[in-house]
């Protein structure tokens, strides 16, 4: 690796450092939601000061998905029936989708893939961690919604400075992804979004499932979410791709399937049931 491309980076990181991560509405209401006792009032003035996100409220729990029989035009309202840790999701999505819509040209992937494997991998995290009652469950939301945040990162940075990702990788089937980022840049995708994330002051089990969720084993602690993340990580590239059962033994960790207490032969019947999760949710995010 070259150290001049390792200060760049480091320096690079410093700049986003002080870019502020969420507009400033979705920012107030995420931070209100961290609170015990929750004004519902309150909560509804803010989410209203936003007149995107507000519309985006209004289509979602106006959706087939909920099947209310009446037209909601109140937020207070909406709040009351579909609950905080929805308003808590939608309005995470909302703050994050322009940050996460972006074709990584580096990686080979298309806006529209980025964003359709970021629902899917936060939704089926938050169904396996409500499964295997790991909560709070919507913290495995957050995680796989933010799981590639490293890659948009180093996409910008890899074109900006002109580099070659997979430049003298003579086999790249015989390099991880990991492998190739850290001979190039002296970092991984994932470290370089736990890095960012933990300057931001999000959870500690977000920024450490982030930054193991693709070697399970080697978390300092949170291992239960860390695995849900790599399974989910999984599962939402299946998705993408098209793999069968079998071609999850070549990727998955066995300390992940060990940790949840899953076994292999059946993994196929958990992984329908989380595809069945993801497709809905496409339905209604995408």
């Amino acid at each position: 690796m070259d150290e001049k491309t390792v200060r760049e980076l480091d320096e690079y990181l410093g700049e986003i450092n002080n870019v502020r991560p969420l507009k400033p509405v979705p920012s107030k209401i995420l931070s209100l939601l961290k609170t015990q006792d929750i004004d519902i009032k309150k909560l509804a003035e803010l989410i209203k000061k936003d007149p995107s996100l507000t519309a985006n409220i209004l289509k979602y729990a106006n959706s087939s998905f909920f099947g209310f029989r009446k037209k909601l035009t109140s937020i207070q309202q909406i709040i009351s029936l579909i609950g905080i840790k929805e308003i808590k999701k939608l309005t995470l999505i909302y703050a994050v989708k322009s940050k996460i819509s972006k074709d990584l040209t580096v990686y080979g992937i298309s806006s529209s893939q980025l964003w359709k494997h970021s629902i899917s991998t936060a939704t089926g995290a938050q169904f396996l961690a409500r499964l295997k009652g790991i909560f709070p469950s919507d913290n495995a939301f957050t995680a796989g919604l933010l799981v590639d945040l490293g890659k948009i990162v180093l996409n910008v940075f890899i074109i900006k400075y002109g580099l070659n990702l997979f430049e003298n990788i003579k086999d790249k089937n015989s390099f991880s992804l990991h492998k190739i980022e850290r001979q190039l840049l002296g970092k991984t995708h994932s470290e370089i979004a736990a890095i960012l994330l933990d300057r931001w002051n999000f959870a500690e089990d977000i920024v450490i499932s982030i930054n193991f969720h693709h070697y399970p084993s080697r978390a300092p602690k949170y291992r239960e979410l860390t695995s849900v993340i790599h399974l989910s990580d999984l599962v939402s590239t299946a998705c993408l791709y098209d793999w069968n059962v079998n071609d999850y033994e070549k990727t998955i960790d066995d300390f992940a399937l060990k940790t949840l207490d899953i076994k292999f032969n059946d993994l196929k019947e958990l992984i329908d049931l989380m595809r069945e999760e993801i497709e809905n949710a496409e339905r209604e995010y995408i």
